[in-house]
């Protein structure tokens, strides 16, 4: 498969956030079906022995959000280290990568500089996803959005399917 959609899901809005969950799916870039995916919560105190941070305003911000969504801050968390490892093998032979580049790349771009991993993806294959919809001119609030807001994998699918109706708008 060759589209990837990630998020991350962060205790602050700056490149050096600390990450509590990351999220990961495959999709086709025209139908906007999705396929394997990916969903790790992340113990946050692994980030913060990293020199990652968290910031008052985004934990206040996630006080507000649904219980559903405050869950990922608490279930099933692995360290940080073992986290990227396992999302990067899951991006293994991917070819095109799509985030908010502005905001998730940044921060993964943080976190391989300090965890050095062995594979890092490659910026060339990192896609914008607020480029896309601009190029489009689609609003993606207008698409019916499922599951949970800021649950890092509902995102993606979410995401996924807002840049396969983007793609099909422009001819792509």
């Amino acid at each position: 498969m060759k589209d990837l959609m990630f998020d991350l899901e962060t205790l602050s809005l700056l490149p050096n956030a600390a990450i509590f969950q990351i999220g990961a799916c495959y999709f086709d870039r025209h139908s906007g079906e999705i396929f394997e995916s990916f969903l790790c919560n992340v113990d946050i105190q692994t980030t913060f022995n990293l020199g990652f941070k968290a910031h008052a305003d985004t934990i206040y911000w996630w006080l507000n959000r649904s219980e559903k969504a405050r869950k990922g801050l608490v279930k099933d968390r692995i360290p940080i280290e073992s986290a990227i490892e396992s999302f990067i093998s899951f991006t293994l032979g991917t070819e095109t990568i799509w985030c908010h580049k502005d905001f998730d790349y940044p921060i993964l771009r943080n976190y391989f500089d300090v965890l050095k991993p062995s594979v890092q993806i490659d910026y060339r294959r990192i896609y914008d996803i607020r480029t896309l919809t601009g190029l489009a001119k689609f609003d993606h609030r207008k698409l019916l959005r499922e599951g949970i807001h800021h649950d890092a994998l509902d995102d993606c699918i979410h995401q996924a399917k807002y840049c396969a109706t983007c793609i099909n708008l422009l001819g792509l």
